[in-house]
């Protein structure tokens, strides 16, 4: 008897505790409904422009960008010239001093700087498409966001669907127990679960929240921004066929990097071999001898030996890393073709496990939920009967959610991959 007794009053404070929380919840729900409500809706595209103005990351891009226009400049410059004034002697002995003015420089016979602007122009190729992966990964992860959000606004309705169920369930054991058809213990059983219900919902208000931040966080901006998205996540998008999304991976800035990055190995090599060419330097220069104040021209011409020679082990390296990037690139491609596959064939599971929750199986569950709430009132079948219908039906919503949120991640997975865009309709932005 005690140890029932200390049960209904465990039971009780469970129930007090859900209630208090849930309460706290809706408290706060309800005073940030009222500046939602000013708000517009947050589309996919508005949050993908207001993280590409004010994202920090971008701003790296652009000083990459000058960094690069810079060295390219400083590679197109011709070699300098060294003016040198030597004295001689100083009046230490009887030979008579000289003071010679000598002016210095190099012939770059081997078209040397060609080879240094064609690495550099290769560099500033690269950086271009890096910058162009960086936008598209950007805008893929406000996607991610937005769906996550999306999903977590879609559970916390669910949620709370599920409280308003609850507390039904709550009223019909309560009315069956004073009818004298059902027991204490069947009430006690609809409050546990009712608190079970409320407690999920503030988790589900806590997930909803923290998708807000991390969505309003790329941009710096106030997570109320994102209390009103505008979106369905059910509408989704077919796909295409894989032979189409393979021609465009073929041509999206991931796989052009590839080929840029080959590029700037194969000018790296040739400008290993013009340096190897001769390299002249020259000095041309006027000497004066003290006291007979004669005048004299001197003229010299420094070639090395053997040059092409000594530069074969930089040559040979690199060439080797010329081999490696493109062993490298083919590697890459093949692993960006398998994730292309397993994406799209995700894509196509979970689209079409959504879709078959959504119109085929919740409507039977609803049908049944029903169905067994009415033989239950009559005295037909017992709570928990009822319970485990109910419980169907909350699992098969939340799978379908699920579902449905998995197939839109991995449709914006496809597009980060083949560079289609990632904010068109393909996510089916409806006004509200």
């Amino acid at each position: 008897m005690n140890m029932i007794l200390t049960g209904a009053l465990w039971r009780a404070r469970y129930v007090r505790l859900a209630r208090v929380s849930l309460m706290g919840v809706c408290a706060w729900w309800m005073a940030t409904s009222a500046l939602a409500d000013i708000r517009p809706p947050l589309t996919l595209a508005s949050a993908i422009d207001r993280t590409l103005q004010h994202h920090p990351g971008l701003a790296v891009q652009q000083w990459r960008s000058s960094e690069l226009q810079a060295l390219r400049q400083a590679a197109a410059r011709s070699p300098g010239y060294e003016l040198r004034l030597e004295q001689s002697d100083m009046g230490l002995s009887e030979t008579p001093s000289q003071l010679s003015l000598t002016l210095s420089s190099v012939l770059e016979l081997g078209h040397q700087r060609e080879g240094r602007v064609g690495v550099q122009a290769r560099f500033s190729e690269l950086a271009d498409l890096e910058q162009q992966i960086t936008l598209l990964d950007l805008s893929a992860r406000v996607t991610y966001r937005y769906i996550d959000l999306l999903e977590a606004e879609r559970l916390y309705r669910l949620a709370q669907d599920a409280v308003v169920l609850a507390r039904g369930r709550v009223d019909a054991a309560d009315a069956r127990r004073v009818r004298g058809a059902g027991s204490g213990a069947e009430t006690l059983r609809a409050q546990a679960s009712q608190a079970q219900t409320e407690l999920e919902a503030a988790r589900m208000f806590s997930r909803l929240e923290r998708a807000r931040y991390q969505l309003t966080s790329l941009w710096g901006g106030d997570p109320q921004e994102a209390s009103q998205p505008s979106g369905d996540l059910f509408e989704l998008p077919g796909s295409v066929s894989f032979d189409v999304l393979t021609s465009q991976l073929t041509d999206s800035p991931a796989t052009q990097k590839l080929l840029a990055e080959e590029r700037v190995r194969q000018a790296e090599t040739e400008r290993q071999r013009r340096d190897a060419r001769t390299e002249v330097q020259w000095d041309l220069g006027v000497t004066r001898v003290a006291g007979s104040g004669d005048y004299g021209m001197t003229l010299g011409v420094s070639v090395p030996l053997m040059g092409q020679r000594r530069y074969r082990p930089e040559i040979r390296a690199a060439e080797a890393r010329h081999a490696q990037s493109q062993w490298q690139s083919k590697a890459r491609h093949q692993q960006m073709l398998v994730q292309l596959h397993d994406a799209w064939q995700s894509h196509r599971s979970e689209r079409a496990r959504a879709l078959g929750l959504k119109d085929r199986v919740l409507p039977l569950l609803v049908d049944a939920e029903r169905e067994t709430r009415r033989a239950y009132d009559q005295g037909g079948v017992s709570f928990s009967e009822w319970l485990v219908v109910r419980n169907e039906l909350m699992n098969a919503r939340t799978e379908a959610i699920s579902a449905a949120a998995e197939a839109l991640r991995q449709q914006a997975w496809l597009e980060q991959l083949t560079a289609t865009s990632v904010h068109t309709a393909s996510y089916s932005e409806v006004s509200q």
